[in-house]
């Protein structure tokens, strides 16, 4: 549904509750709204109309549509395919995203940094955030905690190092600065 001017006005998506599902929602530098919904489709609300993409990008996490124009979705830039991957914006601008097996942090079309290939190998990333420092934390399913500092350098947190466990499916860093896992 969309709220606007305390009018809520209904979309039609679709059949289902798959195809309804707005998992997530982004506004690209020309107006559209962009939404990912649960089965996968990519939509554009522009100009009072809702229209599906026809693409189904693979491995959801995010949305992220930029002022500057930048469509990205799961590591999709939009309509150039980098699966699988992970991308979530980052506190201090910017985003970090990890696909095809490097870690990078970017702004806007440009990337920032490469902070080099995956240490965790195969492992799948279920879950990233920053410190309050603005260094990056990754959680693995299997490989444990990674995080890096500002130089790029990864150290890893697993079961090795008293972790409760290697796999790794939620991480948030509270306003005191003490990481949940």
């Amino acid at each position: 549904m969309l709220l606007k001017d305390d009018v809520i006005t209904p979309l039609e998506m679709g059949g289902t509750p798959m195809e309804s599902e707005v998992r997530a929602a982004g506004e690209d530098s020309e107006g559209s709204v962009w939404l990912y919904t649960a089965d996968g489709q990519l939509r554009r609300h522009r100009k009072g109309r809702l229209e599906a993409s026809g693409e189904r990008p693979v491995n959801y996490r995010a949305l992220l549509a930029q002022k500057s124009g930048a469509l990205w979705v799961d590591g999709v830039w939009w309509p150039v395919a980098v699966r699988p991957a992970f991308l979530f914006a980052s506190e201090r601008r910017g985003y970090w995203r990890l696909a095809g097996g490097h870690v990078w942090r970017s702004r806007s079309n440009e990337v920032e940094r490469d902070f080099g290939p995956y240490p965790w190998k195969n492992a799948k990333v279920a879950s990233a955030c920053e410190d309050r420092q603005g260094n990056l934390l990754v959680g693995t399913l299997g490989a444990g905690l990674f995080w890096f500092d500002a130089e790029g350098n990864a150290t890893c947190l697993s079961k090795n190092q008293d972790l409760s466990d290697n796999y790794i499916l939620s991480l948030h860093v509270d306003r005191e600065g003490s990481l949940w896992v």
